[in-house]
């Protein structure tokens, strides 16, 4: 039987205990929670497929897997926390959060927000209620067209069509549930977001996608003058494999419109695999039985 002196097994627990720890901390920071101080990293609760929080409790969605990635890749551990709209913007003023996710640059945000680099794209356009006529900007007339409260959607309305009425929402489901409901006509949204939601309650061709109205860079953005910590996002955005991102986007990214070529594509597939089911099910040749001769007379 092989014996091994006290001090030896100590060392090895040692030895084994570190390995676990290392273990634990790799695993830690592949999930944004690594010991220490984490950065704590906000966006919308209920903005997908940018984030959200799914049926289970689990963050999901682009921005969400993105930061993720970012953690990873720099060796630096996060801690995503998901709010209404206007809290994440007045979180990460008053040093509540350390960095926004990801949002559109405007003069009044840069008063308290400095902005890394983009890392993404976004159009908006107006959603209608079918049946109406309208196809314009102009056709909304008196209607109420739903914005995000404290969001770009707003403030674009305010800048650029001030004539026109607008119902605030504290969040991009709110607007489409209540539209969905029948007590909005119009809203003004991030097409992805829009299509998604109105997909999500089988609403979809219930209303028309008018011509979008923008297309945006989105930034992330640290609390105005915090210049280190803007460096280590900047940096750690370097980090990232194009390739890794390529990956990220194709998978949350759904297409814009309720007609694209892409919904059609798969309806089309659908269609195919339903009729060779049905063709296998009730127009497949039968096996004949088998077949005896006639014992001679």
């Amino acid at each position: 039987m092989i014996t091994f002196k006290p001090g030896f097994r100590l060392w090895l627990l040692g030895v084994l205990l570190c390995l676990l720890s290392l273990c634990e901390w790799d695993r830690a920071l592949a999930h944004g929670d690594g010991a220490g101080d984490p950065l704590v990293v906000v966006h919308s609760s209920r903005t997908p497929p940018l984030a959200y929080v799914g049926f289970n409790g689990e963050q999901k969605g682009l921005v969400v897997e993105y930061w993720r990635m970012w953690s990873r890749q720099n060796g630096i551990p996060i801690k995503i926390v998901l709010a209404e709209w206007a809290e994440t913007l007045r979180m990460v003023r008053d040093g509540l959060a350390d960095i926004h996710g990801g949002l559109y640059v405007t003069s009044e945000r840069r008063q308290y927000l400095d902005f890394a680099p983009t890392y993404f794209d976004l159009n908006a356009a107006v959603f209608v209620r079918k049946g109406l006529g309208i196809d314009s900007m102009d056709g909304l007339g008196s209607r109420e067209i739903g914005v995000l409260d404290k969001g770009y959607s707003e403030y674009y309305l305010k800048k650029y069509h001030p004539q026109l009425t607008r119902r605030s929402y504290a969040s991009a489901s709110a607007m489409a549930e209540d539209a969905i409901a029948g007590n909005l006509d119009a809203m003004l949204s991030e097409c992805p977001t829009m299509t998604y939601l109105l997909g999500k309650y089988g609403k979809l061709h219930d209303f028309d996608m008018l011509k979008p109205l923008y297309t945006r860079p989105m930034h992330p953005a640290v609390a105005k003058g915090n210049d280190e910590l803007l460096a280590l996002v900047e940096e750690g955005m370097k980090r990232i494999p194009s390739k890794e991102c390529e990956r990220v986007f194709s998978r949350w990214t759904i297409p814009n419109s309720p007609s694209s070529t892409w919904l059609k594509v798969i309806l089309g597939f659908i269609v195919l695999l339903v009729g060779g089911l049905v063709f296998h099910m009730f127009y497949r040749p039968r096996k004949s039985g088998p077949t005896f001769r006639a014992p001679p007379e």
